[in-house]
């Protein structure tokens, strides 16, 4: 494997296999992609931040339930949403803004 640049399909599998440098480098690739998913949702930096590492750890602990290992795409960037629309949820019962 080409730990500098693995494809997704390999990322997840040494992942699997307990590789932590491929799950760092899995949670470096994919921050980005799901700040901007949390950022458009929640409109709030920090909380976009915080939003975007709970998505990681969400997708980390659930990745042997991933069905397309080539294509985590829109697969982690539901758990991102639906992180981000649950904070938001939060934060309405709570009654702030």
């Amino acid at each position: 494997m080409n730990m500098a640049n693995p494809d997704d399909r390999e990322l997840v599998q040494r992942i699997l296999e307990g590789d932590e440098k491929a799950c760092d480098l899995f949670a470096r690739r994919w921050f980005v992609p799901c700040y901007a998913v949390a950022l458009a949702i929640v409109r709030q930096v920090e909380d976009a931040q915080d939003i975007a590492q709970e998505s990681l750890i969400k997708a980390l602990r659930r990745l042997p339930q991933l069905s397309d290992p080539a294509a985590p795409g829109p697969w982690i960037h539901a758990i991102a949403r639906n992180t981000a629309l649950t904070h938001l949820s939060r934060r309405k019962r709570r009654g702030i803004p």
